[in-house]
């Protein structure tokens, strides 16, 4: 759960503008899952606003396909960036970055609460992607890390991969790259690798671009794969696809909710299923029990019956898992096949089955449990009332 903290109400007319011309374009995949182009930023104020700089001097003008627009910002960075070592010239004021973060920040906020930006949070990509910005001289985890910030900002969900590259001899060295999620389709990226092709021939390669065939790029290159898949979820992603493709399961949309509950903010991972927001109950159970609302429960599970137990006063007992977020991803779900029961008693309940978890529409436990929902439409934020 992370609150937000306003930190004031300029607005930088130049950085808005570059936003709403970076707005959501979606595109449709093969298993109709329209997929979402919305930017994604990575909460670092000062990486955000060079990141947009630098995509607004990227010659976009014309590019109709993810993979040109990709290619775009792939050939900017094996052009303009160096290896190793450390560059004194900076391209960017530190200074008035640092006079404007705090104004840049409100915004980005104030942009995501509207639902124009979303946000994913990754200390380590943020820290070498800062660096690169400015210097424009790194390692190969500055070559992805910066990538995997400027994807994300034309909306692609990127994620940075550790592990080693295989040298033509055989011997292993330490390295990163990224994998880019376009619809349903996983394609694997080493720009430091077809930077170094670059070094040596003056010309831009792309020998590891738009890559999509996982057991060729091993030959290349070693990662823990059963760790990676379980951290960022590919397999089970692309089976999910191939359900939703099917007609097996439908497909929930990722929306964090910003919450007030009794005068306290936070925010929920929560899906949009045909037009409702659907939150996981573990989470709104946790969020109660945190802010000491007198609506606490407890949430149990009997296996051997299929069943969900809700009980009214009970001191929630968490299990982790909570307070995940939704992250990026449509993901498939079903009606929940297990029967819900509050205080004892049968429930009827509109759930869903979401990796592994139930979501409940908020209304509907506010109704159950003794809570007030309301909406907040100038704010985009929901109010929660329980005293």
């Amino acid at each position: 759960m992370k609150p937000f903290v306003f930190r004031g109400k300029r607005i930088c007319a130049f950085v808005l503008c570059l936003l709403l011309a970076l707005g959501a374009a979606p595109g449709v995949s093969a298993a109709g899952i329209t997929q979402d182009r919305t930017p994604i930023f990575s909460g670092n104020p000062m990486l955000d606003y060079m990141a947009g700089v630098i995509l607004n001097s990227i010659p976009t003008d014309g590019l109709t396909t993810d993979a040109q627009k990709i290619a775009a910002v792939y050939d900017w960075i094996i052009r303009n960036c160096d290896r190793e070592g450390r560059g004194t010239e900076t391209y960017f004021d530190r200074a008035y970055l640092e006079a404007n973060a705090e104004q840049w920040g409100a915004l980005y906020d104030s942009l995501y609460l509207q639902g124009k930006i979303r946000y994913h949070y990754d200390m380590y990509v943020s820290y070498l992607a800062e660096d690169m910005a400015m210097y424009r001289i790194g390692t190969c985890a500055h070559y992805a890390a910066l990538l995997n910030v400027l994807l994300e900002r034309l909306g692609y969900e990127t994620y940075l991969v550790a592990g080693e590259f295989i040298n033509n001899d055989g011997s292993r060295v330490e390295h990163k790259w990224n994998i880019v999620l376009v619809d349903d389709q996983f394609y694997w990226l080493d720009v430091r690798m077809d930077h170094s092709a670059y070094e040596r021939t003056g010309r831009v390669s792309h020998t590891y671009f738009m890559k999509t065939d996982t057991d060729e790029w091993a030959k290349k290159h070693v990662w823990d794969r059963e760790g990676y898949d379980l951290d960022i979820e590919i397999s089970t992603t692309e089976q999910e696809y191939a359900r939703i493709k099917a007609g097996t399961a439908g497909a929930a949309r990722p929306n964090d909710v910003v919450l007030l509950v009794d005068g306290q903010t936070a925010t929920l991972g929560a899906y949009e299923i045909n037009g409702n927001n659907y939150l996981k109950l573990r989470d709104v159970a946790l969020l109660l029990e945190d802010v000491d609302s007198p609506c606490h429960f407890g949430v149990g599970y009997d296996a051997a019956t299929s069943t969900v137990t809700i009980q009214s006063g009970l001191t929630y007992t968490r299990i982790g898992g909570e307070y995940l977020g939704s992250g990026l991803r449509v993901r498939a779900c079903t009606p929940t096949a297990s029967a819900i029961r509050y205080n004892g008693q049968p429930a009827e309940l509109d759930a869903y089955e979401i990796a592994g978890s139930n979501y409940f529409k908020l209304r509907d436990l506010g109704a159950l449990i003794g809570f007030g929902v309301d909406w907040d439409e100038q704010t985009q934020t929901v109010i929660l009332t329980t005293w």
